[in-house]
């Protein structure tokens, strides 16, 4: 485990107690700090800097990413009973999502995920002036004025 950079094990005892790691590895600092975390932390992470600068403690050197070439592959796969997933549509758990699709789309469903489901614009109503006035005045009338 690193903590900016530098390896734990040489962090704790030789630059910051373990009291200091667990606050500042743990650490949500809220919107309306009002005591004072983020200078606490401040304070800590400047420690860790000057031991950097000063040599008593060195940055891990991490291994390259190697990617990888030719195609990646997902899985249909969803697993069985608990580890697949329920249908809204029947109450079935189902193993694949290929399978699960299937019978969507034998029901004439169709599969939303995360998007927003759009509403169709309804036909805008035709307004004729001359009968809009129409209406207020008898509105108006109505009530009396």
């Amino acid at each position: 485990m690193t903590y900016m950079g530098v390896a734990t094990d040489n962090l704790i005892g030789a630059v910051i107690t373990q009291e200091e790691f667990d606050f500042v590895s743990g650490l949500r600092i809220p919107a309306n700090d009002i005591n004072g975390l983020w200078l606490k932390k401040r304070i800590i992470d400047r420690k860790i800097v000057e031991a950097l600068e000063s040599g008593k403690v060195e940055r891990v050197s991490y291994e390259p990413v190697i990617r990888q070439n030719g195609p990646q592959i997902i899985s249909d796969y969803a697993g069985s009973g608990i580890n697949g997933f329920k249908s809204m549509a029947d109450g079935k758990y189902y193993d694949s999502k290929s399978a699960y699709r299937k019978d969507l789309k034998s029901r004439g469903l169709v599969e939303l995920g995360n998007d927003a489901p759009t509403v169709a614009k309804g036909p805008e109503a035709v307004i004729n002036e001359k009968d809009l006035k129409q209406d207020i005045a008898n509105a108006i009338q109505q009530l009396g004025g």
